[in-house]
């Protein structure tokens, strides 16, 4: 499954749901504005992981015209 900002605050917003919301605040505009930190947090977590991933190579198949198909593992 890819990793989105969506998926991720989904998950995110499922295990914090039960903090509650700043009292006499608007309910609805709080929850809107806790969804949009969360995606914008995501987002980051997810492009610092994008941005410093490494493939380690496992196996290599030289593939049609030696394309050199490469599986492996993230480090």
């Amino acid at each position: 499954m890819a990793l989105t900002k969506q998926s991720m605050a989904d998950f995110v917003e499922a295990r914090i749901a039960a903090v509650p919301l700043v009292q006499g605040s608007d309910n609805g505009a709080a929850l809107a504005y806790r969804r949009q930190v969360l995606e914008a947090l995501c987002q980051g977590i997810i492009d610092e992981i994008v941005a410093n991933s490494e493939l380690v190579p496992i196996t290599t198949d030289s593939g049609s015209a030696g394309a050199g198909i490469i599986t492996g593992k993230v480090k």
